[in-house]
């Protein structure tokens, strides 16, 4: 169902996944920071742009998210974090 485009490069991980129906979604993990931003398919790629470059300058400045930043990101953003947003762990458990 989900096709994707990953950008990584060492500070963050932004990423698009698309859909047949319904919005694509730009997956974000800079630091603490990380949640998915929905959008129309028209703007997804230049959406995904603008926020690698937003995370860029950050990283720049500061090497991790502050508060401010965050707050002000997601409130621009409206980046979410869906309940079935999964994460592997087994780093944290020595698995």
């Amino acid at each position: 169902m989900y096709t994707w485009k990953n950008v990584t490069n060492y500070f963050t991980k932004v990423s698009l996944f698309s859909r047949k129906m319904g919005p694509y979604e730009i997956y974000i993990s800079y630091g603490c920071m990380y949640g998915i931003i929905y959008v129309e398919k028209e703007n997804a790629e230049s959406l995904r742009e603008e926020v690698k470059t937003v995370l860029a300058k950050e990283y720049e400045i500061h090497k991790e998210p502050t508060d401010e930043f965050m707050k002000k990101f997601i409130e621009t953003y409206n980046l979410s974090i869906p309940g079935d947003i999964l994460f592997d762990d087994s780093d944290l458990f020595d698995i």
